[in-house]
């Protein structure tokens, strides 16, 4: 039990573990699924009732702990406690749910975070303990070339461990008058739904299998690191810069499909416009003329994106303002794109803000080729 020298906090931690047994006891009661950790032991148990005297008592200890949560929370702002934030993090909830609810569990990740010198003092102590052994040479020569990385990174450096394996449980609902469901995701000290037309038998339990979506860390190399039986480390820097581009990347294909969808509705009310008369063969000359140009810019603009990203530099708000800065000279030279762009262009040049061939010297177009 963790020890304070506030002992009247220590006895609100004792009557915490109490309530928290409360809980548990009520969730195992009237459990309809849970979850099992590596060890085989079940946690994040979800819990479905209909009895307005156990709905009363849940709601009683659900106000105590966070009661609790809170009071730990303060005292961590001034001072450093012995007790876990996972003792009684991620909170606990109660879910009153009237139609439409039903539980899913999906495979997931599991992300922990661990700074620069927690690492290398786990190194200094797995290095030690093994010793001078000559079955474990390969092993401790690893472990000195791995430390080493991390030596030489700057200080206060923040890692995070994701690995794979895991499953997660959520609760899916509909209020009355809604359309789409909302999900909450179970934590580790579970939650309670309470329903009066639900039972243990006819609520649904969804097992989903996991989507193949796009990640942020499709891109990303794993940081080598033999401390740990499972799962990739990367440093939150690295994976902020992917969450950067990711989101630039997002913001360009937007913007592709919104003119897509400008000239389709243009070239629509043209034809309207023009079939029948004179004027029409011209239009239908000009279209065929325009789609060539116009794919090379949907094109074009997500080799920008990939430019923002070999500077490094995400900070760009408007299409125009990634074309201004990264365009090559030839490339903007074409004629496809608006005035507002060259007018854009002079203007982060007057504001003496690098344009993409500026900083990188290679590029085609740069001014080190036209030497």
């Amino acid at each position: 039990m963790a020890i304070f020298s506030d002992k009247s906090f220590e006895e609100t931690y004792k009557q915490f573990l109490s309530i928290q047994a409360e809980w548990q006891e009520i969730l195992i009661d009237t459990k309809v699924a849970s979850d099992t950790d590596f060890d085989g032991v079940e946690f994040r148990h979800v819990g479905l009732t209909g009895d307005e005297e156990q709905l009363e008592k849940a709601k009683a200890i659900i106000v105590k702990w966070h009661e609790f949560a809170t009071a730990c929370e303060e005292i961590r702002k001034q001072k450093q406690i012995t007790i876990l934030k996972e003792t009684y993090a991620p909170l606990p909830y109660i879910l009153e749910a009237e139609q439409d609810v039903f539980i899913s569990r999906r495979p997931a990740y599991s992300s922990i975070d661990h700074p620069r010198e927690a690492l290398i003092s786990r190194y200094d102590n797995l290095i030690k303990k093994f010793g001078t052994s000559k079955l474990a040479a390969a092993l401790i020569k690893q472990l000195k070339q791995e430390r080493e990385f991390f030596i030489n990174q700057k200080p206060g450096t923040i890692y995070r461990l994701r690995s794979h394996g895991f499953t997660e449980i959520s609760i899916s609902h509909k209020d009355y008058g809604s359309t789409s469901f909302d999900r909450t995701q179970v934590g580790t000290h579970g939650a309670l739904i309470f329903s009066r037309h639900f039972t243990k038998q006819t609520i649904e339990f969804k097992e989903l299998e996991r989507t193949e979506a796009a990640s942020i860390y499709d891109r990303m190399i794993p940081i080598p690191c033999a401390l740990f039986e499972r799962g990739d480390l990367y440093s939150i820097e690295d994976i902020e810069f992917e969450r950067k581009y990711r989101e630039a990347h997002r913001f360009v294909h937007k913007s592709g499909i919104t003119l897509k969808h400008g000239w389709k509705n243009r070239e629509k009310e043209g034809r309207l416009k023009y079939r029948g008369t004179e004027k029409y063969p011209d239009f239908i000359a000009k279209l065929n003329h325009l789609r060539p140009q116009r794919q090379y810019i949907i094109e074009q603009d997500m080799i920008l994106v990939e430019r923002m990203r070999e500077i490094g530099e995400f900070q760009s708000k408007s299409i125009v303002d990634i074309r201004a800065r990264f365009l090559l000279d030839d490339e903007l030279a074409t004629g496809y794109y608006p005035k507002t762009v060259n007018a854009r262009r002079q203007e982060l040049i007057d504001e003496g803000i690098p344009l993409y061939q500026d900083i990188i010297k290679d590029a085609k177009g740069s001014e080190s080729d036209k030497d």
